[in-house]
This record gives structure tokens, C-alpha cells and sequence, in this order.
């Protein structure tokens, strides 16, 4: 099997929400059988906000023309 990985809004056991990366692996045997899954999130909500805020700023710099 193949890893998957995506950013999604998730939210926290407090209801707030936030970005992350999800990535989900498969675990195989010493056959290649997949025996089960392990998965991570890291936090990219810094990141995210960022590349939200050039984007609208692109997009009223080019408005403004």
C-alpha cells in the first residue's frame, strides 16, 4: 500500500479548529500484507493563514489595476 497525505481543517477536543497535515501509512508484514495503519497530523494553521493572507493580497493588488 501507499502512504496518503492531505491538509485538512480539523478541530481540537476544545472545538477550535485549525489546519493540519494527515498522513495515513499503511504497516505491512515481513510478507507486504498490510496489518494495519499508523497515522500523524502536524499542526501547519501558521502556515496556512499565511499563504490565505498573500493570496488575498494578490488577489486586491490585481483588483486594483
Amino acid at each position: 500500500g501507499h502512504s496518503y497525505s492531505t491538509e485538512i481543517l480539523n478541530k481540537r477536543k476544545d472545538g477550535s479548529a485549525f489546519f493540519c497535515n494527515f498522513t495515513v501509512s499503511p504497516l505491512a508484514d515481513k510478507h507486504g500484507r498490510t496489518t494495519g495503519y499508523t497515522s500523524s497530523q502536524i499542526d501547519v494553521t501558521d502556515k496556512k493563514l499565511t499563504e490565505i493572507a498573500i493570496k488575498e493580497s494578490i488577489e486586491k493588488l490585481l483588483e486594483d489595476k
